[in-house]
């Protein structure tokens, strides 16, 4: 077993440059937080020096970093997801499954490259878009005097990791620019009804918001 850093660009470095190193009965997982470049670099590296390897993603962590800050990470209710392709093995998703419930993880999923960043962008990317830029839109020094819970929470991931997130965006670009678009979509609905006062169509859209996000309140 071989785990990979979380950045990009980092992690394929290490690799092409300790490919001749790394023996070959070991299997190399990444730890990258988008999928398809990753693989597209490291697929061919795996390949050509005979070792196996197989994406993931553990959904967990903090926007803290650091060795100091590892003890605050819980694998216990959050996500693990392994995106392999064509050249994997049956045991080599197995195992990679395996890892993630010694690790603690509650659900592992399997997704292809491409799934794995459509979803990301959303579920992850898109999140911390809003958060930066809602820290980003006003200049007001004296906010953390006056915000309550709700806001502290939204902003909690603009605490953020400049270097590796930038990265990661420009990396998953296209699906990131999507996002963004649909959700300035349903901003605009939003920003429309207030225009109308029309407070039918915003009670609709707190129901279904309500809804949905009961799902992850589920036991």
């Amino acid at each position: 077993l071989v785990l990979v850093a979380v950045r990009p660009a980092a992690a394929v470095k290490w690799v092409k440059e300790h490919a001749e190193g790394i023996r070959r009965d070991a299997i190399l997982v990444d730890l990258c937080g988008v999928k398809r470049a990753v693989v597209r670099e490291l697929a061919p590296v795996a390949e050509q020096y005979g070792f196996a390897y197989i994406g993931g993603h553990p959904m967990a962590g903090r926007e803290t970093s650091g060795i100091a800050h590892s003890a605050e990470v819980n694998f216990a209710p959050a996500n693990f997801i392994i995106t392999p392709t064509e050249k994997n093995s049956q045991a080599g998703i197995d195992w990679c499954r395996d890892l993630a419930v010694e690790l603690g993880f509650k659900r592992i999923s399997v997704l292809t490259p491409a799934e794995h960043d459509h979803m990301i962008g959303y579920v992850s990317q898109l999140c911390h878009a809003i958060a930066v830029s809602l820290m980003c839109a006003s200049d007001n020094s004296e906010l953390a005097n006056y915000t309550g819970d709700s806001f502290r929470d939204l902003t909690r991931i603009a605490h953020i990791n400049d270097k590796m997130w930038a990265e990661l965006f420009l990396w998953n670009k296209d699906n990131l620019i999507s996002e963004i678009d649909m959700f300035e979509s349903a901003l605009q609905d939003m920003r429309e009804k207030l225009v109308r006062d029309d407070r039918e169509g915003l009670e609709e859209m707190f129901r279904l918001s309500t809804k949905r996000r009961e799902a992850f309140d589920k036991k």
